[in-house]
């Protein structure tokens, strides 16, 4: 039987830090174009790329994720349980190597046939 389990899952409480990354983020950012309407920028920039915009903060966050889940130490464990029985143990063992083709002295013979 397996299961999964976290030897620090206290960690996770640092996963709090993500909104307040995107919070600095945002609040901390100067304007970037001094224009009274954006209506003209949204024209020129297609959509795939303001979210290549976004793209640095998305790899912070999950970069942070990542870090948090491996500070956690997940793991996987097996629990075991001992069942005692009684039995007998049987074991057969045959000699296959060279030796055993040798000749006897006295008759002649070789050790695998006798």
């Amino acid at each position: 039987m397996t299961y999964f389990q976290f030897a620090n899952p206290w960690l996770f409480l640092l996963l709090l830090a993500i909104p307040w990354m995107v919070y600095q983020h945002y609040r901390n950012r100067p304007a970037a174009f001094p224009f009274s309407s954006l209506n003209t920028l949204r024209r020129i920039l297609p959509s795939h790329v303001s979210f290549l915009v976004q793209l640095p903060l998305i790899l912070r966050c999950l970069a942070v994720t990542l870090i948090v889940i491996a500070l956690a130490r997940p793991q996987e464990g097996r629990k075991s349980t001992e069942i005692l029985t009684h039995g007998v143990d049987i074991m057969l063992a045959l000699d296959t190597s060279a030796s055993m083709q040798a000749m006897d002295f006295k008759k002649r013979i070789n050790r695998s046939i006798a």
